[in-house]
């Protein structure tokens, strides 16, 4: 993905490019500079993570490490979008949640969603754009600026809430908003 970004941009005609990189998520295979290290295929984060063999500790440094070359990767496009001068590129780089090291799928009370729930979002733009995204912004509004931004339509922002789910009952969601720290 990370090659293709010439052939994207290489016109001016506007371009909406959405990329989902699964890493950090398990299974931690690449070390910061990413060279595979393991061959390790746990698939899952927290309870599940540990009840397939793994330990806080290798969850920990294998999500690090997997973290730093993601991020290395990502500013790298994002410099060479901005070297060809497109001035009006708006990036968004989001996770869908933090780290789940310390995630029980079953409990809420036994997952510490100050780790998991908060995210990575990082927006760049022109700065008409920038002054509209707030302190305390969920991801469920991220989009609905900027497209409003870019289309001159309003959408109307949602709620910012966050919500908890078990692995077996997915679709009973619990509102989590204030149990996350500010």
């Amino acid at each position: 993905v990370f090659e293709l970004t010439g052939r994207l941009f290489a016109t001016n005609k506007p371009r909406f490019v959405l990329v989902h990189v699964v890493s950090p998520h398990p299974p931690f295979v690449f070390d910061e500079d990413g060279q595979v290290v393991s061959n390790d295929w746990r698939t899952s984060d927290g309870s599940h993570f540990m009840q397939e063999g793994g330990t806080l500790k290798e969850y920990e440094e294998g999500y690090r490490r997997q973290v730093q070359f993601v991020a290395k990767k990502v500013l790298e496009t994002i410099d060479k979008v901005y070297a060809q001068n497109l001035r009006d590129t708006v990036f968004i780089v989001q996770s869908d949640h933090g780290p789940k090291s310390r995630l029980d799928y079953e409990s809420l009370e036994q997952t510490d969603l100050n780790e998991c729930l908060p995210i990575l979002s990082a927006v760049g733009g022109p700065p008409e754009l920038m002054s509209k995204f707030y302190d305390d912004m969920t991801p469920v509004n991220t989009f609905r600026i900027v497209f409003s931004n870019i289309k001159k339509d309003k959408m109307p922002l949602l709620k910012d809430k966050s919500y908890y789910t078990t692995w077996d009952r997915p679709y009973d969601f619990i509102e989590a908003t204030d149990l996350v720290k500010k």
